[in-house]
C-alpha cells in the first residue's frame, strides 16, 4: 500500500508506447510450453 510519502515516486504522466511501435508486439508466450498466456489464464481462472 502506498502512503503519502510514497506517492511522490509514482509517475505524474504516462505514455502509451504501443501505437508508436513499428510492428505489433507478439503475444506473450510461456517459455516452457510455447503456449500463449491467454490459454494459460483460461486454465487458471474459473468461468
Amino acid at each position: 500500500m502506498l502512503s503519502e510519502n510514497n506517492s511522490e515516486i509514482l509517475p505524474k504522466k504516462w505514455y502509451n508506447i504501443i501505437p508508436d511501435l513499428p510492428v505489433p508486439l507478439s503475444p506473450p508466450r510461456d517459455r516452457t510450453e510455447n503456449t500463449s498466456s491467454l490459454e494459460l489464464l483460461n486454465k487458471i481462472i474459473p468461468k
